[in-house]
C-alpha cells in the first residue's frame, strides 16, 4: 500500500530489518540537517546581499529565479523517489536559503524585529500541530487526506489569482483586512499540511520502511516548516503596514 500526502509516494509494502528500517529518530535528525544547510546558506546570502545588489544585481536578480526553479523541481523529483531524496533534499534545502536570505533581509529592512516573530510563530505552530496529532485531538483519515486535497487545490487556485492580481497591482490596492484574511488562509493550508507530513512519518516507521525513506519524509517537514515561516514574514508585515494606515 502507498501512503501519498502531498507528492510522497513510499513504498510500504516491505517490512526491513530494525537497523535498516526507517525511525522518528532519523526523520528527525534528516530534518535538522536539512533546516541547518538552508539557514546557512541563507545566513550567507543575507550577509553578502548588499555587496552583490550593488555589484552585480541583473545576476543575482537570475540566479534567485533559477534557484527557485530549480528547487520546485528538486521537491516533486525529492518527494516521489527514494534513490534521488537525499541529493534533492540538499539541491532544495541550498536553493530555498538563497531566497530565504534574500526576502528575510528585505522584510527586516521594512520591519525590525519581523524575523524573530515569524520563526518564533513558526516554532509555535510547529509544536502545537505535533502535540495535537500525538495526542490524537486532531487525526489523519482518509476523509481529512480527501480534505487537505480540495484545501491544497482552493490554495493553489487562489494563489494563482493572488498572483495575477499582484502583476497587474490590482492585489496591493485590495482592502488591508481581506489581504490578511487571503495570507491567514495559506497560513492554515501550511498548517494542515504538517499533520500530512506526521501522519507520513508515522505510517513510514511503524510500516517497517527503509532509512531511504526518511528522507522523502524529512523533505516534506522542510518544505511545510519554510512554506509556513514565509507566510507568518508576509501576514506579520501586513498586519503592521495596515496599523500604519
Amino acid at each position: 500500500m502507498k501512503q501519498s500526502p502531498l507528492f510522497s509516494n513510499i513504498e510500504t509494502g516491505n517490512v526491513y530489518a530494525s537497523s535498516d528500517a526507517a525511525t522518528y529518530k532519523g526523520i528527525c535528525v534528516k530534518t535538522f540537517i536539512l533546516l541547518f544547510v538552508a539557514i546557512i546558506a541563507g545566513a550567507v546570502t543575507a550577509y553578502a546581499l548588499p555587496t552583490i545588489l550593488v555589484n552585480n544585481f541583473v545576476g543575482f536578480y537570475i540566479a534567485l529565479i533559477a534557484s527557485s526553479v530549480i528547487g520546485t523541481i528538486s521537491v516533486f523529483i525529492g518527494r516521489t523517489s527514494k534513490t534521488a531524496a537525499p541529493y534533492c533534499s540538499f539541491i532544495y534545502s541550498v536553493c530555498k536559503g538563497l531566497f530565504l536570505g534574500t526576502i528575510t533581509c528585505l522584510f527586516e529592512a521594512e520591519i525590525r524585529g519581523i524575523v524573530v516573530i515569524a520563526v518564533v510563530g513558526t516554532i509555535t505552530i510547529f509544536a502545537t500541530m505535533l502535540a495535537l496529532y500525538a495526542l490524537g485531538i486532531l487525526r489523519v483519515g482518509r476523509g481529512f487526506v480527501k480534505f487537505c486535497w480540495a484545501f491544497t487545490i482552493g490554495a493553489l487556485a487562489l494563489a494563482l489569482v493572488t498572483s495575477l492580481l499582484s502583476l497587474t497591482g490590482i492585489f496591493n490596492s485590495l482592502n488591508i483586512g481581506l489581504i490578511i484574511g487571503i495570507e491567514a488562509i495559506f497560513l492554515v493550508y501550511g498548517s494542515i499540511t504538517l499533520l500530512l507530513n506526521f501522519a507520513e512519518a508515522t505510517n513510514v516507521v511503524q510500516s517497517g520502511c527503509d532509512k531511504a525513506s526518511e528522507w522523502n519524509v524529512a523533505l516534506g517537514l522542510e518544505v511545510s516548516v519554510i512554506y509556513i515561516y514565509v507566510e507568518l514574514l508576509r501576514v506579520v508585515y501586513f498586519i503592521a503596514q495596515s496599523k500604519r494606515n
